[in-house]
């Protein structure tokens, strides 16, 4: 589930962003950085978290789209490359001459919402929000990934009164089988069924999971 979460992000990151046709010089006062990605990384999590916060800090981040040689190295698409540098953990390449990529995206700092339903299963000590994988998403993006992206949570009313409006990426986590009637009448009376449907046509990406 994480690793289908994360390509969701960067789908929705790269839909906001810019296609270009990269030629990195280093500056003067600090070395581009190559941060490879696939199993040229063994160390994927601080990776991602570390692209993520460089990102949502303010600083440039760009995804390589195609395969690039630098050094000798031939590095696959999917590779970070950080014009103003990075420190991080993870396995990476300091960049010191003109990196020259055929394709690559200027990643933007995109919003992420999380819907968190109002509608609950169970009685008592029992009782449960009834989108059972909320938690999981919310340890990765908490956990997994330390918080390196800031997201919103949204109820079903939220959604309805327009507070997608901004936003890039909706994240729906799978609902509970016994209450998958109950949310559905929650999100077409709250409106927020009618707002979902106007984000996904505006250009927005939605990530639902099955139940």
């Amino acid at each position: 589930m994480y690793k289908r979460l994360i390509v969701t992000l960067f789908i929705a990151l790269i839909a906001v962003g810019t296609l270009l046709a990269l030629s990195v010089q280093s500056p003067s006062n600090a070395d581009a950085t190559i941060v490879p990605m696939g199993d040229q990384q063994a160390q994927m999590r601080t990776a991602y978290r570390d692209a993520f916060s460089h990102l949502y800090a303010g600083e440039r981040v760009h995804w390589a789209a195609s395969t690039f040689t630098y050094n000798g190295v031939a590095y696959a698409p999917g590779a970070f490359i950080m014009p103003d540098g990075i420190a991080t953990a993870a396995g990476h390449t300091d960049v010191t001459d003109t990196l020259h990529i055929s394709r690559a995206y200027a990643l933007r700092p995109g919003c992420v919402a999380l819907l968190r339903s109002n509608v609950t299963v169970g009685e008592g000590e029992e009782r449960m929000v009834a989108m059972w994988e909320l938690g999981e998403i919310r340890q990765l993006l908490d956990g997994y990934l330390f918080g390196a992206i800031p997201y919103r949570i949204l109820d079903e009313k939220q959604v309805g009164e327009g507070n997608l409006q901004g936003c890039d990426l909706l994240i729906v986590p799978a609902i509970r089988a016994d209450a998958v009637h109950e949310v559905a009448g929650d999100l077409a009376e709250s409106g927020a069924l009618d707002e979902i449907r106007a984000f996904v046509e505006a250009g927005g990406t939605l990530y639902a999971q099955g139940t």
